[in-house]
């Protein structure tokens, strides 16, 4: 097996490790986000948390690269299947937000 052979097994197994432990994540969903960068939803998944409840995370942790740096900053990174990083360290993956689930609610209905 050649070098490049072997590094690519070696970032596809990283790669699938890396999705593998998204999926074990706790999920975020209905959520919004306050005016201090933390985000509001309902929790599923977590070990210390009642699937259901509604939660309030610490800030997200600053990302020039996503957000732009800033307050006031575009949140379009924010969206269904993101994994956000607390400034506490705690990981979520985001489910769909608030806006989405009101607008599918909105299409089921007519």
């Amino acid at each position: 097996m050649s070098a490049a052979q072997s590094q690519s097994q070696s970032q596809s197994k990283s790669q699938s490790q890396s999705q593998s432990k998204s999926k074990s994540l706790p999920v975020l969903s209905n959520y919004k986000i306050d005016a201090n960068d933390r985000i509001v939803g309902i929790c599923t998944g977590h070990p210390d948390i009642r699937d259901g409840e509604i939660v309030t995370t610490s800030p997200l942790r600053s990302s020039r690269s996503h957000r732009g740096g800033g307050s006031g900053s575009s949140r379009r990174w924010l969206r269904e299947g993101a994994v956000v990083v607390t400034e506490s360290g705690s990981r979520y993956r985001l489910g769909a937000s608030g806006a989405a689930t009101a607008a599918a609610a909105a299409a089921a209905a007519t």
